[in-house]
């Protein structure tokens, strides 16, 4: 389904995006299952199509760049019972469904919106996921292992689409994500399969782009069942103030999310999240070679701020003070260790006033995401 949206005329770029979540598997599990879908050793998801959702809603309404969004091209395919909320419910007049038809006929539009150096692309899928080379990432649809023909027609190569958008006549500008295992198939059967729906892949570069994988190769991508992914709730995290890249002095509250910034807040992200549920998942990129901005903040970021001190003896006669901007008193003779709240991001002057053997703290540090933690070093004996 392609949504179009009001661009202003003076815009001299436009985004176009396409988002891809698949929950749904009738082959693979259930009473459809085929014989073929009973190798690959999957069961339905409950939350890929939703996590989908929550990524083009956030497009929709927060997304805020230089080049605003002109069209989205959406394709869900939710669990039975799976809910699809958020502000792209109300802009889905019918069901779309995540199968290959739908991926021919999507894709052809979103090549050629994208066919512009001038443009934005943002590709961001989510659902099972399988890899047969190092950099691969293959997205399985809807109707993967409906039939044996052609065994992989029902499933997006990613990682080759990204390599086949690389090109000069593309856009210049470009931010892909995939949510999902890079595993191999099970079936020892299995060793290549046929038929994933790619592109040929031109000669020369786009300006910038960059693909983030939400799992290592030949590892899983987890999420909770009947929420989110993991991977899609640290990106919305980073594109909503912990990905922030500030300015470089303090005469503008200018703050970008960047293709650099995102890598450092998601990928701690991913972990912190996935270690709450006994798992480990870790991020990749590919492509990341400049410091691109991808979604201006509306204010300035919100930044947690952990500080103790070093030795932890020295906290019982030691005191406090952040001062914004090095002038403007933030905190006020805080006996309280370790210190933990969140400030806005900014330059600040950090004070300890303490009390022989130890020495006194006077620094000036930038706070900004994901976070600050730091030790201050009081000396002593």
């Amino acid at each position: 389904m392609k949504l179009d949206f009001a661009v202003d005329a003076a815009a001299a770029q436009r985004t176009h995006a396409l988002v891809i979540g698949v929950s749904k598997y009738p082959f693979l599990d259930g009473p459809d299952q085929t014989d073929f879908g009973a190798e690959f050793g999957m069961t339905e998801l409950s939350s890929a199509a939703s996590s989908a959702a929550d990524v083009a809603s956030w497009l929709i309404s927060e997304y805020d760049s230089d080049a605003p969004l002109a069209t989205l091209r959406i394709l869900l395919s939710p669990a039975d019972g799976e809910t699809i909320g958020g502000t792209i419910a109300a802009h889905l007049a019918s069901p779309c469904p995540a199968t290959r038809s739908a991926v021919d006929e999507e894709m052809e539009g979103f090549v050629e919106d994208c066919r512009d150096p001038d443009a934005v692309a943002f590709v961001y899928v989510v659902g099972h996921g399988i890899q047969f080379t190092k950099r691969g990432a293959v997205l399985l649809l809807e109707d993967v292992a409906r039939t044996r023909v052609q065994e992989l027609r029902g499933a997006l190569d990613v990682a080759g689409c990204f390599e086949a958008f690389d090109g000069p006549e593309f856009a210049s500008t470009q931010f892909w994500f995939f949510d999902a295992c890079r595993e191999r198939l099970q079936s020892p059967n299995l060793e290549t399969l046929a038929g994933a729906y790619a592109l040929s892949i031109p000669s020369g570069y786009a300006a910038s782009s960059t693909l983030y994988l939400g799992s290592s190769t030949r590892e899983a991508a987890f999420s909770v069942p009947d929420d989110r992914s993991i991977f899609s709730r640290a990106l919305l995290e980073a594109f909503r103030g912990a990905g922030a890249d500030g300015p470089t002095d303090l005469t503008t509250d200018d703050w970008w999310v960047t293709t650099t910034k995102l890598l450092d807040a998601v990928r701690p992200a991913v972990r912190r999240l996935a270690a709450q549920y006994a798992a480990e998942q870790n991020v990749e990129v590919v492509g990341l070679s400049a410091r691109t901005r991808i979604h201006r903040l509306k204010g300035v970021p919100q930044v947690p701020v952990r500080l103790t001190v070093d030795p932890e003896a020295a906290g019982g006669t030691s005191v406090l003070s952040l001062l914004f901007n090095a002038t403007e008193p933030r905190v006020t003779d805080s006996a309280t260790w370790p210190f933990e709240s969140t400030m806005p991001a900014g330059y600040y002057k950090i004070k300890v006033t303490t009390q022989s053997p130890y020495h006194d703290f006077d620094k000036l540090h930038r706070l900004e995401p994901p976070g600050f933690d730091g030790s201050l070093r009081l000396g002593g004996a």
